[in-house]
């Protein structure tokens, strides 16, 4: 990439990347190629997963990322609120909960001050002090907002 390119237009420069018919990185394992490193470390690592999911396709590197998969599939909720019936798959999803019977909101806006009890509905405020931009693909109907 260019040094005078944004940082932001890098994801629709590699997604331009899987356009091209040249594809020199291939799996050592398969016969699967890739135009983009990234792209052949992530396949790369969909070998070693050993753990595999009995209702779905998915695969996992241990037993412990396969067991809070499958709860998904068996609608099992193991971590309960003492404070109300409420009951969730995750303990981190209990402990975020919890937060509502708390008021505890931990995540802060560096701009403006604004409070929230999750991280996802901070950053999804921390957008809108962003100037809106968009970069879309020369190849196809691909877009990127940034």
């Amino acid at each position: 990439m260019d040094k005078r390119t944004p940082s932001r237009a890098k994801p629709m420069l590699d997604h331009q990347e899987t356009h091209t018919a040249e594809k020199p990185l291939s799996c050592s394992q398969c016969d699967a190629r890739f135009s983009l490193k990234a792209h052949l470390v992530s396949h790369e690592k969909t070998h070693n997963k050993p753990f595999s999911c009995s209702y779905c396709k998915a695969r996992f590197l241990n037993s412990r990322e396969l067991k809070r998969h499958e709860r998904r599939h068996t609608g099992e909720k193991p971590f309960s609120c003492a404070v109300c019936s409420a009951a969730f798959i995750q303990k981190a999803h209990l402990v975020e909960h919890h937060r509502v019977h708390t008021g505890e909101k931990p995540f802060s806006c560096s701009v403006c001050g604004a409070r929230f009890a999750r991280k996802p509905n901070l950053q999804r405020h921390e957008k809108t002090h962003a100037p809106k931009t968009s970069h879309s693909c020369s190849h196809c109907e691909h877009l990127d907002h940034v």
